[in-house]
């Protein structure tokens, strides 16, 4: 569900509710329970499934229900390999159903601290994407007057991405997200320094505690998100892409689906959005490749969503380029 984050305006205006204030309202719902996995067990009772604990029976959510008995078996089969299980509530509905060992960040904690870190910023912050559902956010954020100008009418702005679920072993993740304005497309770039936040659900035995300073962290990102220098850095990138010709992205885009970052229906559908293009550079490739997130939001797949616009920034910076091939000696 699409929500809004006051004090900071949409850049499209809605009537959206305050999610901050829905989850103030939540909380006094919302509880754990830590129990041996011993004790529970996916069951089904009479036409639905239900989770069992010591004997008594709670429904699920739509998020926490196998979609069917043979799930059902997978995740019964995972209870009894594990030995203490996090059980999450709202009322008396199981929401969530992961391993004892996961690390719980709270949604409101964060969303706190990421609003008083836009409040710190020295240009203005307008909200283009807030959705939670199920447990799960996700937060883009742009700064209109911070903006790099690629060509006549085409700008970038710098712009800030979240992610971050209650529900799921999703890793809660923050990074720096490039903007371009005319086709509402995001890049996230992320792999330096200070551009990136990644605190992962579970963290192995004897492990440092990823987790430590998660608060100051997460200002960095902000800071660095709005902060000027790396829209700079990727306007400059992307205009030396746009007078760099491509005949065909074909081989290029082979070499995405053999590394499993890409599958056969979004290779065409890159390719085929290329051909459509106004020209054939990389800087119309990345594009093609951005592009792709608009339908995976449409059809709720933000995790899928972002994850191309990631690969859109590693394309950007130089990554993912096929092989060259030596010679063979003769």
């Amino acid at each position: 569900m699409m929500y809004s984050l006051p004090p900071f305006a949409s850049i499209q205006p809605s009537g959206a509710p305050d999610l901050r204030l829905e989850l103030r309202q939540r909380r006094n719902s919302r509880r754990d329970l830590r129990v041996d996995a011993a004790r529970v067990r996916f069951v089904r009772g009479g036409s639905r499934t239900v989770l069992r604990c010591d004997g008594r029976d709670y429904d699920l959510s739509d998020a926490a229900r196998p979609g069917s008995a043979r799930e059902a078996a997978r995740r019964n089969e995972w209870i009894e390999s594990s030995r203490e299980l996090l059980l999450r509530f709202e009322g008396e509905t199981v929401r969530a159903v992961l391993p004892g060992e996961a690390r719980v960040l709270d949604t409101l904690e964060l969303l706190d601290r990421t609003v008083d870190a836009f409040r710190r910023v020295p240009v203005e912050v307008k909200i283009e994407h807030c959705v939670e559902e199920d447990g799960e956010l996700y937060l883009t954020a742009v700064a209109p007057s911070l903006a790099g100008a690629l060509q006549e009418g085409d700008y970038l702005y710098g712009g800030f991405y979240l992610a971050h679920s209650e529900t799921t072993l999703q890793d809660t993740e923050a990074s720096v997200r490039i903007y371009r304005v005319a086709c509402r497309n995001g890049a996230l770039v992320d792999a330096q320094e200070g551009q990136r936040l990644v605190l992962p659900r579970l963290v192995r035995a004897g492990e440092p505690d990823p987790t430590a300073a998660w608060a100051e962290r997460l200002d960095r990102v902000v800071a660095r998100s709005f902060d000027g220098g790396d829209l700079d850095t990727e306007t400059a990138r992307f205009r030396a892409l746009i007078s760099q010709v491509l005949a065909t992205p074909y081989e290029m885009l082979l070499h995405l689906e053999a590394q499993g970052l890409i599958s056969a229906e979004d290779r065409e559908r890159i390719q085929r959005d290329f051909n459509e293009g106004r020209d054939d550079s990389m800087f119309a490739l990345v594009n093609a490749v951005t592009f792709q997130a608009h339908a995976l939001r449409d059809s709720n797949d933000w995790a899928r969503a972002f994850a191309i616009e990631r690969l859109g920034g590693e394309i950007l910076r130089g990554d993912h380029q096929p092989p060259v091939l030596e010679p063979v000696p003769v």
